[in-house]
């Protein structure tokens, strides 16, 4: 299928998917595929919605990872869990795109077992250096939840941009009906894609813009940890031999290195700026250090059918020496103590508005009319360290990151080689009919 020229939506949509991958049915990116999509239709309308299911729903809702806890040291298994769900439809498909082009290449170079390592160390490692800056800046614009496979994904990004950077992908621009597709190489895609990351960085606070940059840099680093060279000399066989599906790579495109100056500078004002936003919040970190993280919400009442509503009016950030005297108030004098407030949302609640509307699980209705909740209270007891030694993972990282991409990038490059390792009569157009339509 040729990627250039005019083509109808669904034509384009195909091209979008298709890059230059290796020969073979690897099924690891389908699978992450799968499980984010049955988490997404199954399990976080349980916790969304007003399904009745409101016990099952709760407990769930627990495991959406609070960045207050996270920056503290803990949720880790909820972080985990996080990485499966997406607050929304174009949120799930914009990550899973990504997941579908990059994750069969990683697996090819690495197997399954180093490419999940790759996916859940970046997932995790961004989710802690997120909730960092979200805490040191949230105090007046609280931001409760983290959710999404973002972090993670960006990471088997980092170590595509090592593997191949040279790569070509079809990308389409267009309105509706009618697209025009070209070919571009991966880096230079993901050189615009690092460019996007910066500049929403200024803008949105609701974006987990350095959880990308932090999975970014930690994929490259961990890509020149785990790199298997001779499964990297098999590869560059397979691809001088047109043995590929995809988009075919010319001659010429082989005997150029894809890692240019200029995405070597992006990459490098990326680490600049998280090392940037980390140096800013920390401070802030080390003050805010073993005290109390309170999250109130102040609602009023009202009723539907069996179900008792509450919308609330404000929700704000209170720093404490000692945790709340009670998480619920309520006007006839009771108190409901617990680290959780029993509550479960019917949207995920963001930052800067002002009405959202929640649900009370029914063994509690009797105990709440009207009054302040208490989403929850973290004890912020190992901000210190951990707030400094992800500092210096981040700052180590970066180093080994950039210098996988400045000291001879081309000794991971799978779509580089030498004029002399490419035979004289290449196969055409990729791998054999067999093979060709499989995946991409």
């Amino acid at each position: 299928m040729s990627e250039e020229g005019l083509k109808p939506v669904w034509s384009a949509i195909k091209c979008e998917l298709r890059d230059t991958s290796p020969a073979g049915d690897y099924k690891l990116a389908r699978i992450l595929i799968g499980v984010n999509l049955v988490f997404f239709m199954l399990i976080l309308p349980i916790i969304y919605t007003n399904s009745g299911v409101l016990g099952e729903g709760f407990r769930l809702f627990k495991y959406l990872p609070l960045p207050a806890c996270v920056a503290s040291g803990g949720c880790l298994p909820q972080v985990i869990i996080s990485m499966f769900g997406h607050a929304g439809l174009v949120h799930l498909l914009g990550n899973m795109f990504f997941l579908y082009i990059v994750g069969d290449n990683v697996e090819a170079v690495l197997g399954k077992a180093k490419m999940i390592f790759i996916y859940i160390t970046a997932g995790v490692f961004g989710a802690v250096v997120q909730s960092l800056v979200i805490v040191a800046e949230s105090v007046d614009k609280p931001i409760l939840y983290m959710i999404g496979a973002s972090a993670a994904i960006s990471g088997l990004i980092g170590a595509y941009l090592v593997y191949y950077p040279g790569s070509l992908l079809c990308r389409c621009l267009g309105f509706v009906i009618v697209y025009y597709c070209f070919r571009i190489r991966a880096s230079s895609y993901l050189a615009i894609w690092i460019v996007f990351q910066l500049l929403v960085s200024q803008v949105s606070v609701t974006v987990a813009v350095w959880a990308h940059i932090a999975g970014l840099l930690i994929g490259i680093a961990l890509a020149r940890l785990l790199a298997d060279h001779t499964r990297i000399d098999e590869l560059r066989n397979q691809i001088a031999q047109g043995i590929y599906r995809g988009p075919s790579i010319g001659r010429d495109e082989l005997h150029k290195p894809s890692i240019s100056p200029i995405v070597q500078l992006l990459v490098l004002i990326a680490f600049l700026g998280l090392v940037m936003s980390q140096v800013l919040a920390l401070p802030t970190l080390l003050e805010l250090d073993d005290k109390y993280y309170t999250i109130y919400a102040d609602a009023s009442l009202r009723t539907d059918g069996n179900r008792v509503l509450y919308r609330v009016e404000s929700i704000r950030v209170e720093v404490m020496d000692k945790p709340p005297d009670h998480l619920t108030i309520d006007v006839k004098g009771r108190d409901y103590r617990t680290p959780y407030a029993p509550i479960i949302m019917t949207t995920l609640i963001k930052a800067r508005e002002t009405t959202y509307t929640l649900t009370l699980t029914p063994v509690y209705l009797e105990w709440i009319n009207q009054g302040t909740v208490v989403l929850a209270s973290y004890k912020l007891s190992y901000l210190k360290e951990t707030s400094i030694a992800t500092l210096l993972l981040t700052i180590l990282v970066g180093i080994l990151a950039m210098h996988t991409l400045i000291n001879e990038p081309h000794r991971y490059e799978i779509t580089y080689m030498p004029a002399d390792m490419i035979p004289t009569s290449p196969k055409e157009n990729g791998v054999s009919s067999g093979d060709n339509n499989a995946n991409h």
